[in-house]
């Protein structure tokens, strides 16, 4: 698995997180929770995305193991 596709990931989190506490505005607790779970949902839709794309280019390389599993490619390049 391509850990720096992951590392990427967890770097532009935590970017976006130091700006968002960075910012000198004084903002609620309401305000905060929303946004701070924004950033989350989105990092984990990203994370999980990316390992999902990675499985796939494992799955498909590994046509012996496939092939000894039963397993089918029937799609390619489906987003």
């Amino acid at each position: 698995m391509n850990k720096d596709i992951l590392l990427q990931i967890a770097i532009n989190f935590i970017k976006e997180l130091l700006e968002f506490f960075g910012d000198s505005e004084v903002r609620t607790l309401a305000e905060i929770e929303d946004e701070i779970s924004r950033i989350m949902k989105a990092f984990i839709r990203e994370l999980i995305k990316a390992y999902f794309e990675l499985a796939d280019e494992a799955i498909l390389k590994d046509k012996t193991s496939r092939k000894e599993r039963g397993l089918v490619v029937e799609r390619r390049e489906d987003k």
